[in-house]
């Protein structure tokens, strides 16, 4: 009897039980860790910051990696496998990583050894012209006045004090003065600082050669991770997302890269066959504002009519002109080319994540807003999916399987009253 009573006590495992509390006692750790970080923000903010200088390396080969992933896959996959037809993977995947990184060396070499100098050149002339256009500015001010003397309500006096106020030449040359006590002590810092710059740049460029090399190796162990944690069909569905998410992110960085070379490459052949000054200057500007969806072309176009402005007026309207041709044929055609519908969002979503992105981190944010953007639009559209797929809910262009879902619903709530 005894024996009896004590095997109706016994404790037995509930695993259903057991596995609420683990996942109970796994969000309130994650709520305590989330509350120290955020009640401790400024030590959060400089950990973060010092965590991100050291693996900073790796970062950027990262991002190195997932730049050229794109090119290194077409020329393994179209050029050495299909054209070549070579057999060996091996041996695609190498010549594909030395051919790739023959080009990105080559365009960087290029860029260091012409372009940098040609747009520091460009800069010295125009900052030497500067005081001849203040000086002009004056006396356009000046003559003015005289011409217009029924417009005695508006200070002159006070626009040519503006004027004198706002020297750019006299302001940059106060400022050099002032660092030059510091100068020995700032080659210093810049020496080590440029050695240590081409340390880190050579380990991204080695660890982009690895992961370009791995990649396989690294999707096959994530996707082990991720079967090991999750449930199957939750883990299909992560894999699917995590491929679309690559897809949309990969395809509009690659494809705007590529866009504003070509677009800063057809600015300077005009700009040189219409003999504009600063071709190479306004080039790489409009080729840089270019990448910013929606905005770019217009900031470029401004910041190269203002540089023009500065030599004359009418190569100023010369390149207005070419500017708005040459977005309209980005616009028309290049454009869609090659990216095609890589984005996928509408165009309200562009506007709010360029708006938002430049807020929160300016330039960058603009230009990395838009993938950011689309691939949570597109993340939350395929929980929506999964989710109505589970209800067994469908939509058609008129809602009809909704609205009759749903008086589907109300007629059964209404039977079991």
């Amino acid at each position: 009897m005894e024996n009896r009573h004590n095997k109706a006590y016994k404790f037995q495992a509930n695993r259903k039980y057991f596995t609420i509390s683990i996942y109970a006692l796994f969000v309130i750790l994650m709520g305590l860790i989330m509350w120290k970080l955020i009640y401790n923000w400024d030590k959060t903010v400089e950990v973060t910051k010092y965590v991100i200088s050291i693996l900073s390396p790796f970062i950027v080969g990262a991002f190195i990696a997932f730049m050229l992933s794109p090119m290194n896959v077409f020329f393994r996959d179209t050029f050495f496998a299909k054209k070549l037809k070579l057999k060996s993977e091996k041996l695609q995947s190498i010549l594909a990583i030395i051919v790739t990184y023959i080009i990105f060396i080559g365009v960087v070499t290029v860029l260091i050894i012409f372009i940098i100098p040609q747009v520091g050149q460009s800069i010295s002339d125009l900052v030497a012209r500067i005081p001849g256009w203040y000086t002009m500015a004056e006396e356009f001010v000046v003559n003015f006045a005289k011409s217009h003397p029924e417009l005695d309500f508006i200070d002159f006096n006070q626009i040519l004090d503006s004027l004198k106020q706002t020297n750019v030449v006299e302001q940059v040359l106060s400022e050099v003065t002032s660092v030059i006590p510091n100068i020995i002590s700032f080659v210093l810092d810049a020496s080590i600082n440029i050695v240590k710059m081409l340390f880190n740049l050579l380990i991204a460029i080695i660890v982009s050669i690895y992961i370009l090399f791995d990649k396989n190796h690294f999707k096959k162990g994530f996707r082990r991770l991720l079967y090991a944690l999750f449930p199957k069909r939750i883990t299909v569905l992560i894999v699917d997302i995590l491929k679309e998410s690559h897809h949309i992110f990969s395809g509009f960085l690659f494809g705007k890269v590529v866009d504003s070379i070509i677009m800063g490459l057809l600015c300077f052949i005009a700009m040189t066959l219409l003999q504009l000054d600063y071709p190479i200057l306004i080039s790489v500007i409009v080729g840089i504002t270019n990448v910013i969806p929606y905005f770019g072309p217009y900031i470029g176009g401004v910041i190269g009519a203002l540089i023009l402005l500065i030599v004359s007026p009418v190569k100023m309207l010369i390149f207005g002109v070419l500017i708005l041709a040459l977005q309209q044929f980005d616009g028309l055609y290049l454009g869609p080319k090659i990216l095609g519908d890589s984005i996928g969002i509408k165009p309200i979503w562009i506007i709010f994540s360029v708006t938002v992105g430049g807020s929160l981190c300016g330039v960058l944010g603009m230009f990395l807003g838009v993938p950011v953007v689309a691939v949570i639009v597109y993340i939350i559209n395929r929980i929506v999916d999964y989710r109505l797929e589970t209800k067994r809910i469908t939509f058609d262009e008129n809602n009809t399987d909704l609205a009759h879902h749903i008086k589907k619903t109300m007629v059964e709530n209404e039977s079991n009253i």
